[in-house]
Parts: structure tokens; C-alpha cells; sequence
């Protein structure tokens, strides 16, 4: 999910990150801030991936939501 949308693969939310840096860009806002909202429901290789996805577009400021302890 990327803010209210559902994503169906890796590559649309590669293109999706993607364009939102571009656009901030357009805008003077060179730093792309991405944060991770993920609940103990979900692998740690799908948080690794979109880690991952954010490094290939050079996003660097990645940071995760402080969620509910359980």
C-alpha cells in the first residue's frame, strides 16, 4: 500500500516511489522521505524489499512508523 493505494507488485511501487521523488524534486524538495507502517503480520523480507526498492531510487531517509506494542 502506498498511502491510500494498494499496490499489485514491486515494480508498480518502484515506479510509484519513483515518480513521488521526481515530483518533490519539481518542487525543491530533494529528500524523499519514506516511512514504514508494518505490523507484526507482515515478513520482514516484504519490509527488505521495499527497503531495498527505496535504495535503488537513491532514497535514503527511510524510516519506520512506532506502531501499538502487542
Amino acid at each position: 500500500v502506498l498511502g491510500p493505494r494498494r499496490v499489485s507488485s514491486d515494480d508498480d511501487l518502484q515506479r510509484l516511489i519513483r515518480e513521488a521523488s521526481a515530483d518533490r524534486k519539481k518542487m525543491n524538495q530533494l529528500d524523499t522521505p519514506v516511512t514504514i507502517d508494518a505490523d507484526k503480520n507482515v515478513p520482514w523480507n516484504a519490509i527488505v524489499t521495499v527497503i531495498n526498492i527505496c535504495k535503488r531510487e537513491s532514497i535514503d531517509k527511510i524510516e519506520f512508523a512506532f506502531g501499538a506494542a502487542n
